[in-house]
């Protein structure tokens, strides 16, 4: 409902709609949440920055229910990232997944990235 009385500006949907269409659609993504609805329908959308019960949490792949990741696409303007509860050894999602060796980036525009496994 938020979207109708503040749009985003042209340049950032331009740049969503780019990042997304480079996303397969049966690919498993993790997203920020404002970018999540642009990613619809598909089977495999998760939150980005990963919280404690996330698939696909950075920091515990022995869990029964892991998820192998695809893609990320981030805003890094996203309000969520500076929260302490999302951070992971008190670093934020971003600041761990850009230390990943196994992600590399794919495409930057307009404060949004586009993360693909290596």
């Amino acid at each position: 409902v938020r979207a109708f009385p503040f749009p985003g500006q042209p340049a950032t949907v331009a740049a969503d709609n780019e990042l997304v269409k480079m996303v397969p659609s049966e690919a498993k993504v993790a997203v920020s949440s404002k970018l999540a609805p642009h990613l619809l329908p598909r089977q495999y959308i998760y939150n980005f920055p990963p919280a404690p019960y996330s698939p696909y949490n950075f920091a515990d792949r022995q869990r029964a229910d892991y998820v192998d990741l695809d893609y990320i696409l981030v805003d890094a303007d996203a309000a969520a990232l500076p929260f302490d509860a999302n951070k992971i050894g008190g670093k934020t999602g971003l600041e761990v997944l850009q230390s990943l060796p196994e992600w590399h980036l794919v495409a930057e525009k307009e404060q949004l990235m586009l993360f693909q496994r290596k």
